[in-house]
């Protein structure tokens, strides 16, 4: 005689009080349920973009229209890289700036993704 024994083990879920929410700083997810956050540097990111690096080598004025064409599109280009990453990782449901999550009173593990994302948009462009 066999007996089969499932176990599931559920995580915690996890939401950001209403008071402290700030959609700026949540990249992917919903700020209303989630259990595998991860976090990012958003700034560095933005710096490893085509965009970024074009303001840098050709000196472009902060301020200037040039300047914030190419931020703006080098913004674009993050959040769709996150959105990819975060869809295509069934291991994460959310992506915040790093330490939001701590100013909001959620002392929870999370995981720095800002380098694994970097690569993945290096990889993404080939």
């Amino acid at each position: 005689m066999y007996i089969l024994i499932t176990c599931v083990i559920l995580g915690s879920t996890y939401e950001i009080p209403e008071d402290l929410r700030d959609p700026s700083k949540i990249y992917f997810g919903s700020m209303n349920a989630f259990s595998n956050p991860v976090e990012i540097l958003h700034e560095k990111i933005i710096k490893e973009t085509d965009e970024y690096k074009e303001i840098e080598r050709k000196k472009i004025e902060r301020g200037t229209g040039q300047y914030w064409i190419l931020i703006s599109k080098a913004s674009q280009v993050v959040k769709n890289i996150i959105e990819k990453y975060g869809k295509e990782n069934d291991d994460i449901d959310f992506v915040t700036e790093k330490h939001y999550l701590e100013s909001c009173g959620l002392n929870i593990e999370i995981r720095d993704v800002t380098d694994d994302i970097i690569e993945y948009m290096k990889k993404s462009k080939k």
